[in-house]
């Protein structure tokens, strides 16, 4: 009897450390996927996300995240350019109607690697005409009308904008920015309390063109002719200056803030 419960008892830790190695099998196995998961690309790295709307440079990814509203277009490519080619793009991205829409946004996500340098990009959309007023023209190279920062080559023609046929090399392009070294803004303190702040608001055009500014020609109406201001503000106490608006501005427009 006592032979028999021994066998028992054997078969009893036998059957334990089976149960205990399947059990960590199972763990590495789990284990395992979950690596190969952490390492397969997530959908936004590889069809880019609807939000936020623009051209947005993703650090950790060491990529761009394009996304463009065209509720209505059938068909979407992004085009890319060199900082010295404005007509021919150096690279270009046909949106895929499955993959790379939500909504009424399309997007996609390139690695800065396979951007090939490029400084500018711009679209081209084609569809069906909606209405009278909302028609696709997939000849022309559009602007993103979230781009930061917008470029205006030295042939750019507006009138091309409303005109038949292509625009290319004459149209406004969107910069590609957050991808060059940042200022660092490590160790910058405010000079004293908000509380105590004297603010001074004024646009950068109409506070530096007028001659009785006394700034030079060259740099009347620029960011650089305020600068040489910066002494008389300090002068008047002014702690704090707003520029009212930062927005670019055609300059074929002209105007008092333009």
């Amino acid at each position: 009897m006592f032979a028999a419960l021994s066998k028992q008892n054997s078969g009893n830790v036998k059957n334990r450390i089976d149960e205990a190695v399947a059990d960590n099998n199972r763990i590495t196995d789990v284990a395992a996927a979950e690596v190969s998961l952490s390492k397969s690309p997530r959908w936004a790295q590889t069809e880019g996300t609807p939000l936020p709307l623009g051209a947005t440079w993703i650090e950790e990814e060491q990529a761009f995240n394009f996304a463009v509203h065209a509720e209505h277009a059938d068909g979407v490519t992004l085009l890319l350019y060199s900082a010295n080619d404005f007509a021919n793009p150096l690279l270009t991205f046909q949106f895929d109607f499955l993959r790379n829409k939500s909504g009424r946004i399309w997007h996609c996500r390139l690695p800065l690697i396979q951007m090939r340098g490029a400084r500018y990009y711009g679209y081209s959309v084609s569809g069906q005409a909606v209405s009278e007023l909302l028609r696709f023209h997939p000849e022309k190279v559009l602007l993103d009308a979230y781009a930061k920062s917008v470029f205006f080559p030295l042939e750019f023609d507006r009138n091309l904008a409303i005109a038949p046929g292509p625009n290319a090399g004459k149209a406004l392009l969107g910069v590609l920015t957050g991808h060059d070294v940042a200022f660092d803004w490590s160790g910058d303190v405010a000079p004293r309390p908000e509380s105590e702040a004297i603010i001074y608001e004024l646009h950068v055009k109409g506070f530096t063109k007028n001659p009785n500014s006394g700034v030079h020609p060259s740099r009347a109406g620029t960011y650089s002719g305020l600068v040489d201001k910066i002494p008389y503000l300090k002068e008047l106490g002014i702690t704090v200056v707003e520029l009212m608006p930062v927005f670019q501005r055609d300059p074929h427009e002209g105007g008092f803030r333009g």
